[in-house]
């Protein structure tokens, strides 16, 4: 777990675009201070497969926020990834 002050941008991007709650359309953003568990702002296998050239496991949706937040996260977490993304 990491306070929401120390996540990176791309991880803060991911936990908006797939676990932040909302209020009508608008994500509620957590206080500095607040814990956020390490599944919320990290992709899994499935996203990374979602977006990368590698055969996914499973077939899932991504809205374009959602595909970028991990393309993102992926580009500042795992650079030599960045040829296995799709254009």
């Amino acid at each position: 777990m990491k306070l929401w002050s120390e996540l990176s941008n791309s991880q803060k991007n991911f936990y908006l675009e797939f676990y932040a709650p909302k209020r009508g359309m608008t994500c509620i953003i957590p206080r500095n201070n607040e814990l956020i568990h390490a599944i919320s702002y990290t992709p899994d296998e499935y996203h990374i497969d979602a977006v990368t050239v590698r055969k996914p496991k499973l077939k899932i949706s991504l809205t374009e926020g959602q595909r970028n937040a991990i393309i993102d996260w992926l580009e500042e977490n795992n650079p030599y990834q960045e040829n296995e993304i799709y254009n």
